[in-house]
């Protein structure tokens, strides 16, 4: 049984107010409850290997595309430019 927060037709709700650009808008194709795995990802139609997404980005109206799966791509994000900033690393 799914809970309240995690029904697959709800849409995240972005107010207008805080973005420039417009609201970011979030598409993940091939969604069920077998496919919670993130297969493939896309910022604004170009590949997207990160593990993160930067405010700025946000602000600006970003369109993201996630692709699912009923498996993870354990190739994807994987490589040191994919892990975001962390000043513990210093």
């Amino acid at each position: 049984m799914l809970s309240k927060y995690s029904d697959l037709n709800s849409v995240p709700k972005f107010y207008s107010r805080y973005f420039k650009c417009g609201s970011p808008a979030i598409n993940a194709s091939n969604n069920s409850i077998n496919n919670r795995y993130i297969g493939a990802l896309k910022v604004n139609g170009a590949t997207y290997s990160k593990n993160y997404f930067k405010h700025t980005d946000l602000l600006n109206g970003v369109l993201i595309n996630l692709e699912m799966s009923d498996t993870p791509n354990k190739q994807r994000g994987i490589k040191e430019i994919d892990v975001p900033y962390s000043l513990s690393n210093e």
